[in-house]
């Protein structure tokens, strides 16, 4: 991922690998995308006792993005693609927000009630567009990865 690249965490719940992400991309921005805006503010308080401050919050619904098109290089999920009340179109809003060629991340856990298999989720990125670039994990937790 380049240095300065814009990157959606949608559902960060309270920033558990915000930390990372925003790290990992020192000249660009993460944008935490949550309806609940007490996850925004754990996450919030999170990042800001770790001195990072390359993050923008946004209290938003992941069905209906509040973002232009082909905004972000890549967009992540760990543990929301389930959470969705239409897995499918909020796929395709993230397609939609995605560059050409940005990559989505779905990451699913064992425990998680709502958890996707991850031949499921491969089958939801392919109707939405995406470009299946890998799975990996195993049992207890799983990433697919797909390009737009």
């Amino acid at each position: 991922m380049p240095r300065d690249a814009e990157v959606l965490e949608i559902g960060p719940g309270p920033g558990y690998y915000s930390v990372e992400i925003a790290r990992g991309i020192p000249e660009g921005t993460l944008w935490l995308l949550d309806i609940q805006p007490e996850m925004l503010a754990m996450a919030k308080e999170r990042l800001e006792a770790k001195h990072i401050r390359n993050v923008r919050y946004v209290e938003g619904d992941a069905m209906h993005l509040p973002f232009e098109n082909g905004q972000f290089d890549a967009a992540l999920l760990v543990a929301v693609l389930g959470e969705l009340p239409d897995a499918q179109a909020g796929l395709m809003e993230l397609h939609r927000v995605l560059r050409p060629g940005g990559l989505l991340s779905v990451t699913e856990q064992l425990g998680d009630p709502d958890r996707r298999r991850p031949s499921e989720v491969r089958r939801l990125l392919g109707e939405a567009g995406f470009k299946i670039e890998g799975t990996s994990g195993g049992r207890r937790a799983w990433t697919v990865n797909a390009l737009r």
